[in-house]
């Protein structure tokens, strides 16, 4: 029951940029790195209690430039060798979902969204918090499962009066396992010994924006466009604050944040009157339903796969163009032309035994890779040069 308590709340999503149907990210979208900035990989292992973070700078003659790299990477045991492999400046996202065969595996349905001159498909995947949801200027998609007409009732509710509830922040280790959850609103602080860490929450704005003249953060009003939070975090005797978005979660501001944390703010966003909110729910691994708020009223309806819906008030339509109830999804990226790219890295996992493996990362994107001694978190990020001056055991003025 606590997963539906939880389900509909997350905001968790995909943007889609590619085909100019997308919503950007607060700020300024993707730029270079600054002067003062480099791209660099890090790789983070909790071995009984003990942190390994090694942090790698990418051998890059230009930020602008794709490159084979072909970098080796020294990691403590009993972390795998891992190889830099490609970088490129400018890519898009391409995704493929086959049949779990063996193993843990998790349904997903690939939306398809047509319109009179562009279209889209995307891979949504129950259950993975960066996988299930779709947002873009015409409408808000989101995809889960329950496992039987009883749960679908319940969440169906919480569907209806989703906007009325308290923002949460959902706090975990950035190597997975179990999650918090604590009050969305500014107030006292959080010790969560299970955790490690104690977490304050400092600011709720429920429309955050930047000030033109002050480039500060402001609160526009008190609508739930654009919602945020700024934490403070303390953990193995450091402290750090972060601004989480409850429509952007993997969007940072900085690149302050270096303690092993997700943070996630669990926040209902209220879209305008004139685009439309839609849930694809399938039921016991069988039926799919849709879901549809819109200019404050809300419907269910049976959907079968190639079903089209009107995506009111534009001329676009989705539907679920396939279905796998248990698969496993299969990200790369690939060059991409004109504005809506991102910086993407692959790398590759080198195995004592067995085939390598290999994983691509979009910018500011972390993913987890199983070692033997515990998940490993890699991060790609643009970070602040050191210099010498300022390394330990360096040169000083």
């Amino acid at each position: 029951m606590k997963r539906l308590n939880r389900a509909l709340g997350f905001t968790w999503m995909t943007v889609l940029p590619a085909v100019g149907l997308g919503e950007p990210p607060p700020g300024h979208g993707v730029h270079p790195p600054m002067p003062s900035q480099a791209y660099s990989v890090q790789f983070r292992l909790d071995t009984k209690g003990e942190p390994s973070v090694t942090e790698v700078p990418l051998e890059l003659p230009s930020p602008t430039d794709a490159a084979e790299l072909n970098q080796p990477v020294a990691l403590p045991a009993p972390a795998p060798r891992v190889r830099l492999k490609r970088y490129l400046p400018q890519a898009r996202l391409e995704q493929k979902v086959t049949e779990a065969e063996s193993g843990p595996g998790e349904s997903a349905v690939q939306l398809a969204i047509v319109g009179p001159t562009q279209s889209l498909e995307r891979w949504l995947v129950a259950g993975d918090m960066e996988r299930n949801r779709v947002v873009s200027f015409i409408g808000t998609w989101r995809y889960m499962t329950v496992e039987n007409a009883a749960q679908r009732d319940i969440l169906f509710r919480q569907f209806q009066e989703e906007l009325t509830r308290e923002p949460k922040v959902i706090v975990g280790r950035a190597s997975g396992g179990a999650v918090r959850e604590l009050p969305g609103r500014a107030g006292e602080a959080h010790e969560l010994e299970d955790l490690g860490c104690t977490i304050r929450v400092r600011e709720f704005y429920p429309h955050f924006a930047f000030d033109e003249k002050t480039k500060q953060p402001i609160n526009r009003s008190d609508q739930r466009l654009n919602p945020a939070v700024q934490v403070e975090l303390t953990a193995e005797g450091r402290r750090e604050e972060r601004w989480v978005f409850g429509k952007f979660p993997d969007f940072k501001m900085g690149a302050g944040e270096s303690l092993p944390f997700r943070i996630a703010l669990d926040c209902p966003v209220e879209v305008p009157n004139t685009t439309p909110d839609f849930v694809v729910v399938t039921v016991g691994q069988a039926a799919h339903e849709a879901w549809t708020r819109y200019r404050g009223a809300v419907r269910a309806q049976a959907l079968l796969l190639d079903q089209k819906i009107k995506v009111e008030p534009s001329q676009y339509t989705f539907h679920l163009a396939q279905f796998v109830p248990r698969g496993v999804l299969v990200e790369t990226y690939v060059p991409a032309e004109g504005p809506g790219g991102t910086p993407a890295l692959q790398l590759e996992t080198l195995e004592e035994s067995g085939p390598s493996r290999a994983l691509w990362l979009g910018l500011n994107q972390q993913r987890i890779i199983p070692t033997p001694g515990g998940p490993m978190v890699v991060t790609f990020a643009a970070r602040e040069r050191v210099s010498p001056e300022t390394q330990p055991g360096g040169a000083h003025p």
